[in-house]
């Protein structure tokens, strides 16, 4: 049986592990724009048409 603190662990594992990706991504799209007077954008937004 798991107790309280096994449970609390995996969501907070998760949490850091999805913050790292962001963090990775947000420095590749920094340098991808390097130099450029645009701010860095992680979310993909779709095309009007």
């Amino acid at each position: 049986m798991l107790n309280a603190s096994d449970r609390d662990d995996k969501p907070a594992e998760m949490k850091i592990n999805s913050d790292e990706r962001q963090d990775k991504r947000l420095d590749h799209g920094i340098k991808e724009s390097f130099p450029a007077s645009d701010p860095v954008s992680v979310q993909v937004s779709k095309c009007s048409r």
